[in-house]
């Protein structure tokens, strides 16, 4: 594909090249999740979902493109549970934890690094 666009300040010079990455398709109402929390195993590509009740359950996924630190899922989650991001060396299905929200993981830590 080739393209024209002004040029008035000089920043792009002859025979420099730019990508530009354009969508190719409108997912609506798509699902996105971090890249990090898909987890796989000989049943596929899962996530670890916590329930109401902090209890940690497996969900199977179908995977979509990805999108910078995100990937879309095509099934197995409807996009209003919470996932597991870290420490899944830690839990398996059926346990009860306590979940942190990424939130208040991130002010925790920068309370932390700050020595308050």
């Amino acid at each position: 594909m080739r393209g024209q666009m002004p040029n008035q300040d000089d920043k792009l010079f002859p025979g420099m090249f730019v990508r530009v990455k354009l969508p190719a398709e409108m997912i609506n109402n798509a699902i996105l999740v971090q890249e990090k929390a898909i987890n796989s195993d000989i049943g596929g590509k899962f996530l670890f979902i916590v329930d109401a009740n902090d209890t940690v359950h497996t969900s199977y996924i179908k995977e979509g493109k990805k999108i910078g630190d995100f990937r879309i899922v095509l099934s197995g989650v409807n996009g209003s549970e919470k996932y597991v991001l870290s420490g899944f060396h830690l839990i398996r299905p059926g346990m009860v934890i306590k979940p942190m929200l990424q939130s208040q993981k991130s002010a925790l830590e920068t309370l932390t690094r700050s020595g308050n």
